[in-house]
């Protein structure tokens, strides 16, 4: 974890951790934003960390689209505005399901942290010990699971599976931008 300064004198401990982000961040810079997402959600409260994690989630899975769509103002356009076909976080979880860009474990686990994201959002009091946000992060495939002695108890559940999901997701517009769709002329 990376520590977080309120000013004054850095321990060694401190100083160390700063320069081991620089090196990790000027070795991986494409990791940047990823390492940003770290230090606000450990710092996040139950319901900030539901919503900091859904937020980019959903961005991410633009990302993705935008790199498999044609490049055009139409595509961009699919986007922008309330009104617009992929403005929200389940259409862009389906779409990218059919389009094939992400797993089926990644469609279900996108769909869970949506739910999970929905309940912290539209329900006051909502914490990780309520019974609908615990039976919802139990089924998340990429959470950490009981190991040994160790427990995971449920926001470290949403968690893991969180980073696993914005992790894998992180590169993947690169990858599929590879195979970018590009305008053909069809027979008339």
């Amino acid at each position: 974890m990376i520590a977080h300064f309120s000013g004054g004198e850095m321990s060694d401990q401190d100083k160390s951790s700063v320069n081991f982000k620089k090196r990790f961040e000027k070795a991986y810079p494409h990791l940047k934003e990823f390492t940003a997402f770290l230090m606000e959600m450990n710092q996040e409260t139950d319901r900030g960390a539901a919503l900091v994690a859904a937020t980019l989630i959903e961005e991410l899975l633009k990302r993705c689209l935008l790199a498999f769509m044609v490049d055009n103002k139409g595509a961009k356009g699919l986007f922008d505005g309330m009104n617009a076909p992929l403005h929200g976080f389940s259409s862009r979880i389906a779409a990218a399901y059919g389009l094939g860009l992400i797993s089926n474990e990644e469609y279900e686990d996108c769909q869970i942290i949506r739910k999970v994201r929905n309940e912290f959002a539209h329900t006051l009091g909502t914490n990780y010990e309520n019974k609908k946000i615990i039976g919802l992060c139990a089924n998340l495939h990429g959470s950490a699971k009981p190991y040994g002695d160790g427990q995971v108890n449920t926001r470290e559940q949403f968690s893991t599976a969180a980073v696993a999901l914005i992790l894998n997701l992180t590169n993947r517009p690169h990858y599929i931008g590879r195979k970018r769709l590009t305008y053909e002329e069809w027979q008339r």
